[in-house]
């Protein structure tokens, strides 16, 4: 029997999980790339909305929502080479990768989806 340290076991990161992680971390710079494509319009639609709203904070801050892209693909990509290179949790490392970028990305098509719909292209209907 083995006591203390030695006892625990480091999980082995296998082919497969380099792989894995190779995936999710293209994925998730593909999301952030798509995101920074968004920066340039954003700021031509949101800097004149701002200036004609009655309440520019509501406007700024769905510029901020609309424009987090590369930074939430950023910190995903962050924590999960984190969790898979330091902590050796190779499932953990390629579900963290995934889980922000994929998140932003969601809901910013549902955000869109629901303004196109039922705002009739107003950012900020009804507030």
């Amino acid at each position: 029997m083995r006591d203390g340290l030695e006892a625990v076991a480091t999980p082995r990161i296998t082919v497969i999980a380099v792989v894995a992680m190779g995936v999710a971390s293209l994925v998730a710079m593909f999301i952030g790339w798509a995101g920074f494509q968004l920066w340039i319009p954003n700021v031509i639609t949101f800097s004149n909305l701002q200036a004609v709203s009655t309440n520019p904070t509501v406007e700024q801050a769905v510029y901020i929502f609309l424009s987090a892209g590369p930074l939430m693909a950023g910190a995903g990509l962050a924590m999960g080479w984190i969790a898979f290179l330091i902590f050796r949790s190779p499932g953990a490392g390629w579900r963290l990768t995934l889980f922000l970028p994929l998140i932003w990305a969601v809901s910013i098509l549902a955000y869109l989806a629901l303004v196109s719909t039922v705002c009739d292209g107003r950012f900020a209907c009804g507030l």
